[in-house]
């Protein structure tokens, strides 16, 4: 006999990992040993008993005193569903998939906004005072560099005080280079060493005068103002301060919150998009009550809006 795509064997075959042709000739055959074991086939192919039992009700008709005993097979009800609502087969499976799939997905929504709600006020103290703060990533390691530099400045302050005393001060050792190079240049025809001593105090105020204007750079570099310090340091604090009380790194407190402002923005929304759920498994039920005909699988999977009242 020959195999209809959409008859329940065709299902039960592919269930059961047999390759069967549509249209192609059943042939069931089973071999019985002299030993009294035996081997089925559908096609040539292995077929266990099991299967040779489940489908011998669809190419065989018997009836008999318990005939109804075979309404308690629960694997044939939704088969009998599909059948009494002329659908095709396994619409009724679809539907009650779908609507068990769009139940699990509003409880789990309205656990989701249950957990968010409790959480509402502790959310919106953290964005707010997130959103004061204000951070930026990368933030805390330009603050700390810059808090080093300004430290540092300020321990070698004097030092550079001393040093600019001793080259540009009234006595200042740049005064008396210059004062010795006058003095040798009045002289230094006199003898060759007097020469090579002007030669040498003449190249001192050279490197002298880059020395000077070294320092002036370093000094325009490395100037701080108190106050900046201060801000800066308190500004650091508060940004690792802020960190260890969320338990990130402080580079990471302006993604935290943005995740924040999200979760919140989700919490909101959240009515509307279990109204949106609640009306795909009420489209997945109706699919149910209409054996699948009146089922849009897409709108069940929520990309589209469920279509509703058309069964018949």
């Amino acid at each position: 006999m020959p195999l209809p795509p959409e008859s329940p064997l065709a299902m039960l075959f592919d269930e059961n990992g047999l390759e069967i042709e549509h249209g192609e000739p059943l042939i069931v055959k089973r071999i019985v040993k002299a030993d009294g074991g035996s081997r089925g086939f559908v096609n040539d192919q292995p077929a266990s008993a099991g299967l040779l039992r489940e489908m011998a009700p669809h190419l065989v008709e018997i009836h008999g005193q318990h005939d109804e005993r075979g309404l308690l097979n629960a694997r044939g009800h939704r088969a009998l569903l599909d059948i009494f609502g002329r659908t095709e087969p396994g619409a009724t499976g679809k539907a009650y998939a779908a609507f068990r799939a769009a139940e699990a997905e509003l409880a789990a929504a309205r656990a989701d906004i249950e957990t968010a709600a409790r959480d509402r006020e502790w959310l919106e103290h953290t964005v707010a005072e997130l959103t004061a703060l204000a951070p930026v990533a990368g933030e805390e390691e330009t603050l700390a560099d810059t808090r080093r530099s300004m430290q540092r400045a300020e321990k070698i302050a004097d030092d550079l005080a001393a040093i600019d005393d001793f080259l540009e001060g009234k006595d200042g050792g740049m005064a008396k280079l210059r004062q010795a190079a006058r003095v040798l240049e009045r002289i230094a025809e006199d003898h060759v060493a007097l020469g090579n001593a002007l030669a040498a105090v003449d190249r001192a105020v050279i490197e002298a005068s880059v020395a000077e204007e070294s320092l002036r750079d370093a000094r325009a570099e490395m100037a701080y103002d108190p106050r900046a310090l201060e801000d800066d340091e308190a500004r650091l604090f508060e940004l690792r301060a802020m960190a260890r009380k969320h338990r990130v790194q402080p580079d990471d407190l302006a993604a935290l919150a943005d995740e924040m402002r999200a979760r919140l923005e989700r919490l909101d929304a959240g009515e509307g998009g279990i109204a949106k759920i609640e009306a795909r498994v009420a489209s997945a039920l109706e699919g149910i009550r209409c054996g699948g005909r009146c089922f849009d699988e897409a709108a069940v999977g929520g990309s589209e809006t469920p279509r509703r009242g058309g069964c018949g």
